[in-house]
């Protein structure tokens, strides 16, 4: 099998257009999807496994654009891509698949659904620093969020030392942040 195959859409069997992925792992061109799918009872047309969730696979779109100019087929792929209002349709045709076809009630199911979800993340993420800061942001953000405090100011000192703790752990995060990014700049200015 062909490094670009694994592009193709294996319902209309070309690259992927506009291309999205279900729960269970597989991408597809949204339209070929979305005219496949039985209202009732959506099954994956490879895995036929319960379709809960389609969202966009920014990866494999990504990866069509490349082989497309690596194999300088960018005015087929222009000519053979969706116009925006089409793209805007579709975009809508998933919205109210999605919100139709809600998460899954079993647990099993739920683990399956959110394996998928996680699996996307995973690949998304170019490198394990991608992955680790999208894990602080979270973390960060919960902090910030948090209406009650871990250790209530009450407590004195130790409850001033947990909010101590967190603005440190911040700002050295900020620091290898910042720093990471005037690498990454450094090394792009020597390759020019």
């Amino acid at each position: 099998m062909d490094d670009a195959d694994y592009l193709d859409c294996s319902i209309c069997l070309n690259n992927t257009r506009h291309c999205v992925a279900t729960n269970c792992g597989h991408s597809f061109c949204a339209k070929c999807i979305l005219d496949s799918l039985d209202e009732v009872n959506p099954n994956c047309p490879n895995c036929r496994s319960v379709i809960y969730n389609i969202y966009p696979n920014y990866l494999v779109r990504r990866l069509v654009e490349i082989q497309n100019q690596k194999n300088d087929l960018e005015e087929v792929s222009q000519s053979t891509d969706y116009n925006p209002d089409e793209k805007q349709e579709l975009d809508q045709r998933i919205k109210s698949f999605n919100d139709l076809h809600h998460a899954p009630e079993k647990i099993q199911e739920i683990v399956r659904y959110d394996a998928g979800i996680l699996r996307n993340l995973m690949t998304s993420c170019n490198n394990r620093y991608s992955l680790i800061g999208w894990i602080i942001i979270f973390l960060v953000l919960c902090y910030i969020f948090w209406t009650d405090d871990l250790i209530p100011l009450e407590s004195g000192l130790v409850g001033i030392l947990d909010d101590v703790f967190f603005i440190v752990v911040g700002v050295v995060i900020l620091h290898f942040i910042v720093k990471y990014f005037e690498k990454r700049t450094r090394e792009r200015n020597t390759q020019r």
